[in-house]
């Protein structure tokens, strides 16, 4: 069986990240930062996870470390705040994409551009 981008929810209460390559390849990059991204993503990806609401967001990561955006975008701090995960997540669906990781001063440098990448 091939793998996909995208992926079937099996259960709806488990949050699926999809398109997780701009994770690895930014993790390529900046080797130093790959236990950070693995912590999150395990974080993330767990099965305790359940995003039905944004404020659901902030609960699983706290309310500093999590900007709410426009479009279904949230903003998540990965170790500390150096480096930003901008997610499009599908509430109740089960289902989040990551649109765009990096540092946190070219995360500044996208502007308004946030809510439409």
């Amino acid at each position: 069986m091939e793998t996909y981008y995208y992926i079937y929810r099996l259960n709806i209460h488990q949050l699926r990240i999809i398109t997780n390559k701009p994770l690895r390849e930014f993790s390529a990059i900046n080797p130093h930062a790959r236990n950070s991204i693995e912590d999150w993503y395990k974080l993330a990806s767990s099965k305790m996870v359940i995003w039905n609401k944004p404020q659901d967001v902030v609960r699983t990561f706290g309310e500093k470390k999590v900007d709410i955006l426009q479009n279904n975008r949230v903003c998540i701090d990965i170790k500390g705040t150096n480096i930003r995960v901008v997610l499009r997540v599908e509430y109740g669906r089960g289902m989040a994409f990551v649109k765009w990781i990096g540092w946190h001063k070219d995360y500044e440098r996208l502007g308004k551009n946030i809510h439409s990448i």
